[in-house]
C-alpha cells in the first residue's frame, strides 16, 4: 500500500552533511530554527530546525527565520506598539503550552531586539513573524492576532534582504540569480518532504483505524 512512498524513498538521494538547514521532527523539542546564518554556525549533521507539530503558519515562521527574520513581537523599533504584558499570566501560558521556564519565555517572548541589531521594518501586526498571543495575557486586552501567511511588509524585507541590483554585473548577477534559485529550491523541496511525510502519516493512521 506504501509502494509508492517506499520506491520514492530509494531515489532520494539523502545528504544532510552537505544542506545547511537541516530539519529534525522531535515532538519532544517544539518548533524553532536558527535565525539566518546562525544556521552555518552548526557543525553538521546538528538540526538547525525543528518540527514538533504542523501547520501552514508555524512552517512560514520557521522558514522565515531560517532566511534571517525574528520575532516580530519582539521588534524594538516602534516601542509606542509593544505589546504591555501581564507578566505572570504569559509565564503560565509559556510554561503551558510551550513547556517554557521563565528564562526561556523572556529570551523567545518579552525581551526586545536593541535598535542596532535590526535592519528592517517598524513594528507589523501582520507578520508571520508574530505569535498569537491571547488579549488575556496583557494588562490592557490587546493581544495578536493569528498570521497564517507573509504580510506585504515580510515580503518587502524579504526582498530589501536578497535585492537583485542592476549594479551587478550580467555574470554576477545571474550566478546569485541561480544561487538564490537553489537556495528556494531547497526550501521548496524540505517543505515538500514535510507534506509527504504528514500525508504517509495520515494515510498509516487511516489504514489502522
Amino acid at each position: 500500500k506504501f509502494s509508492f512512498w517506499k520506491d520514492a524513498a530509494k531515489k532520494i538521494r539523502w545528504r544532510p552533511h552537505e544542506a545547511d538547514i537541516r530539519i529534525s521532527f522531535d515532538v519532544a523539542r517544539g518548533c524553532w530554527a536558527d535565525v539566518g546564518v546562525d544556521a552555518l554556525k552548526k557543525k553538521s549533521p546538528k538540526a538547525t530546525m525543528n518540527f514538533g507539530w504542523f501547520d501552514v503558519g508555524t512552517v512560514l515562521h520557521e522558514f522565515g527565520h531560517a532566511l534571517g527574520l525574528i520575532h516580530e513581537h519582539q521588534n524594538g523599533l516602534n516601542d509606542s506598539n509593544k505589546i504591555h504584558w501581564d507578566l505572570p499570566k504569559l509565564y503560565r501560558w509559556a510554561k503551558r503550552t510551550q513547556g517554557w521556564n521563565r528564562a526561556m519565555t523572556k529570551k523567545n517572548i518579552v525581551e526586545l531586539y536593541d535598535d542596532n541589531m535590526i535592519n528592517g521594518s517598524s513594528y507589523d501586526p501582520k507578520s508571520i513573524m508574530l505569535y498569537f498571543f491571547p488579549a488575556s495575557l496583557t494588562t490592557n486586552g490587546r493581544g495578536t492576532k493569528q498570521n497564517l501567511r507573509l504580510s506585504t511588509t515580510d515580503k518587502k524585507v524579504l526582498l530589501q534582504m536578497y535585492p537583485a541590483s542592476s549594479s551587478r554585473t550580467k555574470e554576477t548577477f545571474v550566478s546569485r540569480r541561480k544561487q538564490r534559485r537553489k537556495f528556494l529550491r531547497k526550501i521548496c523541496i524540505a517543505i515538500i518532504a514535510i507534506i509527504a511525510i504528514i500525508a504517509t502519516a495520515i494515510v498509516a493512521m487511516l489504514v489502522n483505524d
